[in-house]
């Protein structure tokens, strides 16, 4: 009768080790995700869409000495389609576009081109508003010189002409990819619902 206490109680020991395991492995596996639904969840900010988006005091506080605030643009693979419309492409590269659109794992993501707000602008003529609100989303994010895709939370704006600067080449594009559309995204540490003053 004791051992088959033991037992019962040995099984429900290795039950409990295997579901905490199995836990503890998900949350390292989904990390990121699990991150940037915490930043969505708890870190951002009250917004309607059509509501003014200013330069946190984070990003251009006197403390700060960066000169730009990452505007980031999401990029999509090119359908079969706009790869046959290109005239100007060697018989290779066509080939390559089209693998990329016909690859059902080329997704969009966001990823870092000459695309930013200018803190020398903003503090200069005290315009702090980066743009008009669009949405918040978790997204796929390519970080610089990586090629692995991260989950991170991101502001998409459409952005205010005064202080945003777009230096833009296509051979910034991983092939077979385009932009896919005219917002920017922000990571909203950059961003606020409040006026930002200028002193």
């Amino acid at each position: 009768m004791n051992n088959s206490k033991n037992s019962k109680l040995l099984l429900r020991s290795v039950y409990i080790s295997l579901i905490v395991l199995a836990i503890g492995l998900l949350i390292y596996l989904n990390f990121q995700r699990l991150y940037a639904v915490y930043i969505y969840t708890f870190k951002t900010e009250g917004f309607e869409r059509g509501d003014k988006v200013y330069a946190s005091n984070a990003s251009i506080g006197s403390k700060n000495k960066e000169t730009a605030i990452a505007a980031l643009r999401m990029i999509r693979p090119m359908t079969e389609e706009e790869v046959k419309d290109i005239i100007m492409m060697s018989p290779d590269q066509r080939m390559l576009f089209l693998k990329v659109a016909r690859n059902p794992n080329s997704k969009p993501y966001l990823t870092y081109l000459m695309s930013y707000f200018d803190t020398k602008e903003i503090l200069k003529s005290k315009v702090t508003v980066l743009g008009e609100y669009q949405a918040a989303l978790i997204t796929r994010l390519k970080p610089l010189n990586q090629d692995k895709l991260y989950y991170a939370t991101f502001y998409a704006l459409k952005p205010n002409k005064k202080i945003y600067r777009f230096e833009f080449s296509n051979t910034e594009l991983p092939d077979g990819y385009t932009l896919a559309d005219s917002l920017v995204y922000v990571d909203p540490f950059f961003a606020s619902n409040k006026i930002t003053s200028i002193k």
